[in-house]
């Protein structure tokens, strides 16, 4: 079964999981083995390049929401 997450969707999000977990949303997710080829992570605007480069060898899908990102002003992905 996939799972469904939604990832780094607002800064504030970033912001929080830096304040908390000392590391990005994605970084933390996989510093507790989170990650799989059948995980889809929604949005993603704000992940850095090492996060990309973590949901790459992952295998991690990423899904891409224009419409809902421009309602929020969350940015582009």
């Amino acid at each position: 079964v996939p799972v469904l997450i939604h990832l780094a969707e607002t800064q504030d999000e970033v912001r929080t999981a830096r304040e908390q977990h000392n590391a990005t949303p994605a970084g933390y997710l996989e510093s507790i083995g989170f990650w799989g080829p059948r995980t889809v992570a929604a949005h993603g605007v704000w992940v850095t390049d090492d996060d990309i480069a973590v949901l790459a060898r992952r295998r991690v899908g990423v899904s891409h929401n224009p419409e809902s990102n421009m309602k929020l002003a969350s940015g582009i992905a």
